[in-house]
């Protein structure tokens, strides 16, 4: 078994994990991966605070002297070569050149990427994890009170191209409710937005339900991207995804997806991908993979497919189904089936892959640069709302995404007034105020893509709530860490192949740059 001291060493800012041959050190200012011995391993953290003298002392009942001066020099000469550092940063912020109310105002204005339009908040599905379905605390429920008015979807789509005008790649996505509930708006808006820019790509997410003929028809004229909601075989997916009258859905939305497939083959295999839900079942764990590899054989190709988890908050399903028992069992039934895939054992993966390459990916490509090289520190996962995306409600309000779109102290704007830059740059200090020590000394910092979701609480900041998330991330940062050395242990090349998307490099070009 995997041996974790999840919070790293008390004066060294790095990991010491267990392989099942080896011991490592993951050491965050190199960001490298060091092959270490167990000698190295219990006197580095001393290392840093007591002479060679009081080291020999200390562990000379459990290693020979000669050991401890090996790893004594083994250690030197790792901090004379930068592999080791025990730098932390002092502070964290978006540059050197501007403040944070200037860069922001000059992000928001030129850059934004992705504009998210919530055409209404009604639904014809009524999902039982859904986080409107009215079981959550403090989230809104499905209704038809709000649908977005076209005046408004306009007024929208002309502050989005006016907010983009130096964004190379412009996105424009439809969400809800069931976004199809408002098809009529959204052709309207689609024809309008593309009548001024024939370059921008549009998505869409949806339960399937209400897919035809005229539809696709629509959609495949603008290659609209479309993603379809399938939780996996019947059994599973009609367990939670019931109609507005209880009755299951999972027949009609694969009648739909076979009706695209005849009739539009070339839309289909190019412009559909799946959206599922890892909800509990009972049964063998790899019938998820099997049937969507079966059912739906264009998800070989992993990108398109996308692999939610139910929402962690307080409500009714996640206690009802005891959803952190199975999803720890899930994850393990992953892991083991991950390594064996990688290692040479090859099997349908899909659902596996879908729950751990993130982490997998972001260890293969992390970037091999020593912090002590870098002019500024970048506060690790958030964005600059109102840059990478903005969520647009059905009323003309703003948020950073649909994410936070239930959080109203952080809405960042309205179409009609535009983005409320002085409030994005006061959420970006104060989060790197309240963030700045505990990042400064966390070992996972560079592999850590925690945003504002995970500290806003009742309004405001909760530091309290971001550790009990910071505390969770170090532990699936180090099991992943150990599954990747394990794989690597056996097959080297094991992630060659591994395509590297967890990076729109353009995006990040244009936020980081001064």
């Amino acid at each position: 078994m995997t041996d974790f001291v999840f919070n790293g060493y008390k004066n060294f800012n790095a990991l010491k994990f267990k392989s099942e041959n080896n011991i490592y050190i993951y050491e965050t200012c190199s960001n490298n991966i060091c092959l270490i011995n167990n000698v190295v391993s219990d006197i580095i953290d001393d290392y840093l605070v007591l002479t060679k003298e009081e080291i020999l002392s200390k562990y000379s009942s459990k290693f020979k002297i000669r050991e401890i001066e090996s790893a004594i020099n083994e250690i030197d000469k790792n901090f004379s070569s930068g592999i080791f550092s025990n730098f932390k940063f002092d502070r964290m912020s978006l540059g050197n050149n501007k403040s944070t109310i200037e860069k922001v105002s000059e992000k928001t204005s030129c850059y934004l990427t992705q504009l998210v339009f919530n055409v209404t908040e009604s639904c014809n599905f009524r999902c039982k994890y859904c986080i409107y379905s009215g079981s959550y605390e403090k989230r809104r429920s499905h209704n038809n009170r709000n649908n977005m008015t076209w005046d408004l979807s306009k007024k929208t789509i002309d502050l989005f191209i006016n907010s983009s005008k130096y964004q190379a790649e412009r996105y424009l996505s439809f969400y809800g409710g069931e976004a199809l509930l408002n098809f009529p708006l959204i052709e309207k808006s689609i024809c309008y937005a593309s009548s001024i820019d024939d370059k921008i790509v549009f998505y869409i997410t949806s339960n399937g339900s209400l897919l035809n003929e005229r539809i696709i028809d629509f959609f495949a004229k603008f290659n609209v991207k479309l993603t379809i909601s399938v939780d996996g075989p019947e059994k599973i997916h009609d367990k939670n995804r019931i109609d507005i009258n209880g009755n299951p859905t999972h027949a009609l939305v694969m009648r739909n997806i076979d009706m695209i497939r005849e009739k539009y083959p070339e839309y289909y295999k190019n412009n559909i991908k799946i959206n599922a839900v890892l909800t509990p079942f009972e049964g063998n764990y790899n019938e998820l993979s099997d049937f969507f590899i079966d059912k739906l054989p264009f998800l070989k190709k992993s990108h398109k497919f996308n692999l939610g988890v139910v929402n962690s908050s307080t409500n009714d399903y996640v206690k009802n189904e005891n959803y952190s028992e199975f999803f720890n069992k899930f994850r393990k039934h992953a892991i083991e089936k991950f390594r064996h895939h990688y290692s040479g054992t090859k099997s349908n993966i899909l659902v596996e892959q879908k729950l751990l390459d993130k982490q997998i990916k972001q260890i293969h490509y992390r970037v091999h640069k020593s912090m002590r090289n870098y002019s500024y520190f970048w506060p690790n996962g958030i964005c600059i709302p109102g840059m990478r995306s903005a969520f647009v409600s059905s009323n003309g309000l703003l948020f950073p995404c649909e994410k936070l779109y239930d959080y109203q102290d952080m809405c960042i704007g309205s179409v009609n007034n535009g983005i409320n830059n002085e409030k994005i740059a006061k959420y970006i200090d104060e989060y790197c105020e309240i963030m700045e020590n505990q990042c400064s000394n966390c070992w996972a910092f560079r592999l850590c893509g925690e945003c504002f979701l995970s500290i806003r609480n009742n309004g405001k900041f909760d530091f309290k709530k971001r550790i009990q998330q910071c505390n969770i991330i170090k532990r699936v940062t180090a099991e992943a860490l150990t599954l990747y050395t394990n794989i690597r242990e056996v097959k080297a090349d094991a992630f060659d192949e591994i395509e590297n998307d967890i990076v729109p490099e353009n995006f990040y070009k244009a936020m980081f740059e001064d």
